[in-house]
């Protein structure tokens, strides 16, 4: 009876957990702070505000007790650095705008017959 009752409480420490995760990533208000993102939720085991997103290491860690409360988070932003206006702009991700002048409206990849891309590579 002993290992029931504790496989029960596994189990619902377990779902609690994936319920707060799941109001933290649901949470919109969120304040930019350089490297790091402090959120405007409260940490579940101290009730502090004072979380913080570490990008490092993907986790959303409370800054008062230690406890990461989120792990494995998304970074939505892109994966390189522009230092200036004209950097940001070759680094795109968009392409060609879409237009109806052209029969695939533009979005149509063009593969060399040799399979190569527009630098040779």
């Amino acid at each position: 009876m002993i290992e029931k009752e504790k496989v029960k409480e596994i189990v619902s420490e377990k779902s609690e957990r994936e319920k707060i995760k799941e109001g933290i990533r649901n949470k919109k208000e969120k304040q930019k702070l350089g490297q790091f993102e402090k959120a405007t939720i409260e940490c579940p085991e101290c009730k502090s505000h004072t979380l913080v997103h570490d990008y490092e290491r993907a986790e959303l860690v409370c800054n008062e007790c230690g406890l990461v409360v989120d792990d494995e988070f998304i970074d939505q932003g892109p994966e390189w650095r522009a230092f200036d206006h004209d950097q940001r702009m070759k680094r795109s991700r968009v392409g060609a705008p879409m237009t109806y002048t052209i029969n695939d409206k533009g979005l149509s990849t063009m593969i060399d017959w040799r399979n190569r891309d527009s630098y040779g590579k």
